[in-house]
């Protein structure tokens, strides 16, 4: 099945770009955190960094309006070492303005 031209309706990204606010900070529920890897320390003081790869969307079968979403985050270092890595399958609305505009978010 292909992507839903409306699942993940965002701000102008760069494309294939997303930011928190238009994936994290709507997310209704998570699903799991998989695969958990921490791959090298974190120290105080480092600056960490995170990149998130879309690797699955579809509708929701149950909740009518809501999309699941499948990704892997890594996270890096200010010397780009990766520290973190893990999949995570969670919960957000289809219609991400609207869900925007009910919050003020």
């Amino acid at each position: 099945m292909g992507p839903d031209p409306g699942l993940l309706r965002r701000h102008p990204q760069p494309r294939g770009r997303h930011d928190v606010r238009s994936i994290s900070g709507l997310t209704t529920a998570n699903l799991s955190l998989d695969r958990v890897r921490f791959t090298a320390p974190v120290h105080i003081g480092d600056t960490l960094y995170a990149q998130t790869k879309i690797l699955t969307r579809r509708p929701c079968e149950s909740r009518p309006g809501i999309g699941v979403i499948g990704c892997q985050t890594t996270g890096h270092n200010q010397d780009e070492i990766n520290v973190v890595t893990f999949t995570r399958t969670f919960l957000i609305p289809l219609d991400a303005d609207a869900a925007r505009d009910a919050t003020d978010y």
